[in-house]
């Protein structure tokens, strides 16, 4: 329902057992169309991109000696929304099914809203405008080096990178920002941290995952997970072009590969081949 009295937020959970932070994430649907055919979303407006884009930011993290990263913990929940505003935020819950159905509203800024990107990362930069004009080397770093809820940076030597680190925590701490998931490719900058602020572990793969990039900290070297088709599977035009559509390379370096896969189904479009059909074995032997 949306009317100016309210809107109802329609929700589900997701499960992701990969999730290191968040196995049970609650996902709302403010594009969920109303009885009169509207939605909260149609009626928000999205806000102009405020950050860096996300080529530069990467591109930058490649040019650095010592890396840091870390992610803003529960951004969009740290920040408070207006209480008349609050109203559009409502959403139904119980316990369990033996207690009645009861009305809450969502205090703090939502994910699923059209404009909770650009409020949350205005409030970032509007943090970091008024709390770090002391300290310009962390303010740029988290004007231009970070990326939603995602921080990437780095400094030249160690004791640089410690000195960013440190001021760049102080001052999203003034605005109730806390840090943590935090990886280098430098060990001497984590041990200061706790154990649950540590997003890679030297002792073993030393992989972590940043701005959608798989990140080995250990020989600083980014990776590329790509699923494999199993022996004696049937290989479809549907299985091909969802694991090339998987492959996240926004620097473009692995684009030689995916062109090999992308030229493959382009074959197999000329040769009118279904989507759930076998293809031929001259293509996959090509």
């Amino acid at each position: 329902m949306f009317s100016n009295d309210g809107y109802f937020l329609p929700h589900h959970s997701v499960v992701k057992e990969s999730s290191v932070s968040t196995k049970l994430r609650v996902v709302f649907d403010a594009s969920a169309k109303t009885s009169n055919g509207v939605s909260l979303n149609d009626k928000l407006m999205v806000g102009p991109v405020v950050q860096q884009d996300l080529f530069a930011i990467i591109t930058r993290f490649r040019l650095h000696n010592i890396v840091i990263s870390a992610d803003i913990t529960k951004m969009y929940r740290q920040i408070q929304l207006d209480k008349e505003d609050r109203k559009y935020q409502r959403i139904l819950w119980r316990r369990d099914l033996s207690h009645p159905v009861q009305v809450y509203e969502l205090n703090t800024v939502t994910y699923g809203m059209a404009s909770s990107s650009y409020l949350a990362t205005r409030c970032i930069q509007q943090v970091a405008l008024v709390e770090g004009s002391n300290n310009p080397e962390a303010q740029r770093s988290i004007l231009q080096d970070t990326y939603v809820d995602d921080l990437l940076t780095g400094a030249k030597t160690v004791r640089e990178a410690r000195a960013l680190r440190d001021n760049i925590v102080a001052i999203l701490d003034r605005g109730c920002f806390p840090l943590n998931k935090w990886a280098s490719n430098c060990p001497e900058l984590l041990p200061m941290l706790s154990e649950n602020e540590i997003m890679v572990n030297f002792d073993k793969h030393g992989d972590s995952k940043t701005l959608g990039l798989l990140w080995n900290c250990t020989h600083d070297a980014l990776k590329y997970s790509i699923c494999q088709i199993q022996s004696g599977n049937r290989v479809t035009k549907r299985r091909i072009l969802s694991i090339t559509a998987q492959i996240f390379d926004p620097l473009g370096l692995v684009g030689p590969v995916i062109l090999i896969a992308k030229l493959m189904i382009q074959s197999l479009w000329s040769l009118n081949v279904g989507w759930d059909e076998s293809v031929p074995i001259r293509i996959l032997t090509t």
